[in-house]
């Protein structure tokens, strides 16, 4: 994605500095390339959600592995439905140095706009295997009335 300008040499080098000068570029590199990349930056723990549209109903699935269910919560408000939570560090000992570690904790907080008004009182939700499904009942739409126009 972005790449730093090639250096520029002046003068012949050891092969040993040019090595370490390219290793030093690469490493810029991609660490720029973490940065900009939207996949690596903050949004490990944004769920990934499904929203699927039936007939009477929208449902949303929404994967969040390693959360126990009383760390999330759902909130609904018009036409956006908010999925937050948090996932807690799992430390087993505090004397544990880590080599490699990419499994993200914290807190998120996703918001999904909803394509149509739908029955706040009629909302299902459950948690299976790290999937969060979540039902919303469709508002009935009122019915079209015709409206006089008046004249002078």
């Amino acid at each position: 994605m972005f790449e730093t300008m090639p250096w520029k040499k002046s003068k012949p080098s050891v092969s040993n500095r040019d090595n370490s000068v390219d290793l030093f570029r690469k490493q810029a590199d991609s660490l720029l390339n973490r940065f900009f990349d939207r996949s690596d930056w903050g949004e490990s723990l944004q769920p990934r959600v499904d929203v699927i549209e039936k007939k009477k109903t929208f449902e949303i699935k929404a994967e969040i592995p390693g959360i126990d269910v009383d760390d999330l919560d759902i909130s609904l408000n018009g036409h956006f439905l908010t999925i937050s939570g948090t996932k807690k560090h799992e430390s087993e000992s505090s004397k544990d140095n880590y080599y490699h570690m990419e499994r993200s904790y914290g807190s998120f907080s996703r918001t999904i706009h909803l394509p149509a008004e739908v029955e706040e009182s009629d909302v299902d939700a459950s948690y299976k295997k790290g999937v969060l499904n979540i039902e919303l009942k469709k508002a009935k739409s009122g019915k079209s009335k015709r409206i006089e126009i008046k004249s002078n």
